[in-house]
C-alpha cells in the first residue's frame, strides 16, 4: 500500500524516466536504421515539447544515459534528413544545458557538424550553424573549425535565411563567434508561431 504507482502520463517525470532511455538504447551505433529513425523522431518529439524544469530533466536523462553521444554520431550519418534531424535535436538540447554542451564536447561531437558547413543543402547548412551555435562552448572549436576551413566557407558562401527551428542560446555572442539568430518554433519543425 505504501508503494507508490509512477506516473506514466506524457510529460511526468516517470514518463521521461522510462521512455527516454529506451529511444537512447535504440539510438545506439550498431542498431538497425530503422530503430535509429523511429527512436530518434520519438525522442525529436519529446525534445520539441520539453520546456522549463521538464527540459532540465529531460537534458540530464540524455547526458546520463550517453544519449548526447549518440545524437552526435547521428550528426554524421550520409542521410541528409537523419542528420538534419539529429542536428536539430542536439542543438535544441544544448541551448537549454550546459551539460548537454559538455557531453557533446566529451564525446568529440564537432567534428561531426563541422562537416555540413561544406554541404550545397542551405537546409543543411543551417541546421549545421544552428547546432554548432549552441554547442560550441569551447574555444578549441575555433581551432576546429578553422583548421577544417569552415571559417573561410562562412566567409565566401552567402547563407539563406535560416529554417525557424532552433532555441536560441540567452547570449548575443558565442565563445566560438559564429553568430546565428534562429528562433525557436515550438511544436512544429517545418513552421509556425514564432517566438520573439
Amino acid at each position: 500500500m505504501g508503494q507508490k504507482m509512477a506516473d506514466l502520463r506524457p510529460g511526468s517525470p516517470d514518463a521521461l524516466l522510462r521512455v527516454v532511455p529506451s529511444l537512447i538504447d535504440g539510438m545506439a551505433p550498431g542498431n538497425e536504421e530503422a530503430d535509429q529513425v523511429q527512436c530518434l523522431l520519438q525522442l525529436a518529439q519529446i525534445v520539441d515539447s520539453a520546456f522549463g524544469s521538464r527540459s532540465a530533466q529531460l537534458c540530464i536523462i540524455i547526458v546520463e544515459q550517453g544519449g548526447v553521444a549518440h545524437l552526435a554520431e547521428l550528426c554524421g550519418h550520409p542521410r541528409e534528413w537523419l542528420h538534419q534531424t539529429a542536428m536539430l535535436v542536439l542543438g535544441n538540447l544544448a541551448a537549454d544545458s550546459v551539460d548537454v554542451q559538455a557531453a557533446f564536447q566529451t564525446a568529440d561531437g564537432f567534428q561531426h557538424l563541422v562537416p555540413h558547413l561544406f554541404s550545397d543543402n542551405p537546409s543543411t547548412i543551417m541546421f549545421a550553424l544552428g547546432a554548432i551555435r549552441n554547442t560550441c562552448s569551447d574555444p578549441d572549436c575555433v581551432g576546429i573549425m578553422q583548421k577544417q576551413g569552415a571559417m573561410r566557407r562562412l566567409q565566401v558562401r552567402p547563407l539563406a535565411p535560416p529554417p525557424r527551428t532552433f532555441r536560441v542560446l540567452s547570449s548575443s555572442a558565442t565563445p566560438c563567434g559564429v553568430c546565428m539568430r534562429a528562433p525557436y518554433v515550438p511544436h512544429c519543425p517545418l513552421g509556425g508561431g514564432e517566438q520573439s
